[in-house]
């Protein structure tokens, strides 16, 4: 009868070791979590709406934790020159990339075009003022809002058109530059200046200003933003911006793909 317990309890013994050691190949046979791929990127501000949606997009279809830091395209350029550690710079014109370039910090031929936007005459959403058909119409306001045509690619764009319709020598002393593209919309938006000229998809992001005039596309330089790789790490997403997925997101903002027209008519909000 011992002999028989003994056998009995050494049975249930192997069996639960057994069943342990099957439990420990289970576990370990499982593939780790693996955790998002993060990117990190430095991106003109009048991109940041409807770049928040591309990521949170990658992150669901490609598994990419996409940061963001939204500025002036010259500001972001500086920080990047003195080390800050992005792996993307999407800027609003050519003229950052070059000077990137220039210092190392951006390999040539790595940059591409990838995006479109145009220019537009804004006023105050409530404003009475008279129909604005062209440059000289700006000559009657005592004020004109602008991203700093020193150095933020919005306010180069704008000075560009202003000096080939001759009116800039005008108008130059009644500029109120400002610190970025978004902050030309707010000036307006809040009555600091009666009038400025901004993004068409900038315009249509603020329900407190409207669209007074649009700028014949012929007129301005190309309103063109680059794509520029930094790092490896920046291959994903610069594969997903080159997507479908980004591309739809992109037009309902109201940019458009290179070669493609120009949207015209009301934006998305209907303005």
């Amino acid at each position: 009868m011992f002999r028989s317990r003994s056998k009995s309890l050494w049975s249930l013994a192997s069996l639960l070791a057994l069943l342990s050691s099957f439990s420990l190949v289970a576990v370990g046979a499982a593939p780790p979590l693996r955790a998002p791929q993060a990117v990190t990127v430095y991106a003109a501000v009048s991109l940041s709406d409807a770049l928040r949606e591309i990521g949170d997009a990658a992150r669901g279809e490609r598994d990419l934790d996409v940061t963001y830091q939204f500025g002036a395209s010259n500001d972001l350029a500086r920080q990047i020159a003195a080390g800050a550690p992005a792996d993307l710079f999407l800027s609003a014109n050519r003229e950052q990339i070059e000077r990137l370039e220039a210092s190392g910090q951006i390999a040539k031929g790595k940059a591409f075009p990838f995006l479109g936007n145009a220019l537009v005459v804004i006023v105050p959403v409530a404003s009475r003022t008279g129909k604005i058909g062209g440059a000289k119409d700006l000559l009657r306001f005592d004020r004109l809002a602008l991203a700093d045509p020193r150095g933020v690619p919005l306010g180069v764009y704008a000075q560009a058109w202003l000096q080939r319709k001759k009116v800039w020598r005008d108008l130059e002393t009644k500029v109120l530059p400002t610190l970025d593209a978004r902050a030309a919309v707010g000036a307006v938006a809040a009555g600091n200046a009666p009038v400025g000229i901004v993004y068409a998809t900038d315009a249509a992001a603020s329900r407190n200003v409207r669209i007074a005039y649009r700028i014949p596309l012929g007129e301005t330089p190309d309103v063109r933003y680059w794509a520029a790789p930094l790092t490896d790490n920046a291959a994903p997403f610069v594969a997903f911006l080159r997507g479908p997925s980004a591309r739809k997101i992109f037009e309902r903002y109201g940019f458009f793909a290179l070669g493609a027209s120009r949207p015209s008519g009301p934006n998305r909000f209907g303005r």
